[in-house]
């Protein structure tokens, strides 16, 4: 939103498209250690979009978005079979769908698996092409049941917006999935 705005504003996508993206990955583990190297859009695709602004229903121009190949590595060390600590980074800076703006993320993280069946997440993540977040710290809770798996998560960015005289979080997400092994 317009931080000096009274309103927020809002767009729409008109049309969904789809494009065929090639992404390669490899990982190599030793006893405590886990490398991984992902390269994504290898292929380079492309698709065209259109923006509405859902409360005038003005069409802006239609643009192309082009996703260039990106590349990112991570690494992890498993000091236990119940603890996890991970770092991970994007090694290009990466385009955006919005255009002119790019980002490069580099991300930490902490994983206690208590008796295999309970999961306990921290984590924070930054962009370093873009300050405007700060610091984004995460936390989640994974329950897992034999061949089903229950994950929930919140983040929270460090900075703050301020929107009719109230400050409020630039960055706020939870989510929750269930996955069912076959």
């Amino acid at each position: 939103f317009q931080q000096s705005s009274a309103n927020f504003t809002s767009q729409s996508a008109t049309r969904t498209q789809q494009a065929i993206g090639l992404d390669l990955g490899v990982a190599y583990r030793v006893r405590h250690f886990q490398l991984g190297l992902l390269a994504r859009n290898l292929n380079t695709p492309k698709f065209s979009a259109q923006v509405v602004d859902s409360y005038t229903g003005a069409t802006n121009e239609t643009y192309t978005v082009k996703l260039k190949p990106q590349l990112r590595a991570g690494l992890a060390w498993m000091p236990t079979d119940t603890i996890t600590l991970a770092l991970d980074a994007d090694l290009t800076k990466n385009d955006t769908f919005i255009p002119g703006r790019s980002s490069q993320l580099v991300s930490a993280g902490f994983e206690w698996d208590i008796f295999r069946i309970l999961a306990l997440r921290l984590g924070a993540m930054k962009d370093n092409a873009n300050g405007d977040l700060g610091t984004i710290y995460s936390a989640g809770l994974g329950l897992n049941l034999w061949a089903a798996r229950i994950d929930v998560a919140v983040a929270a960015s460090s900075r703050k917006a301020k929107y009719k005289n109230k400050n409020y979080r630039r960055f706020v997400q939870a989510a929750a999935a269930l996955n069912v092994d076959f």
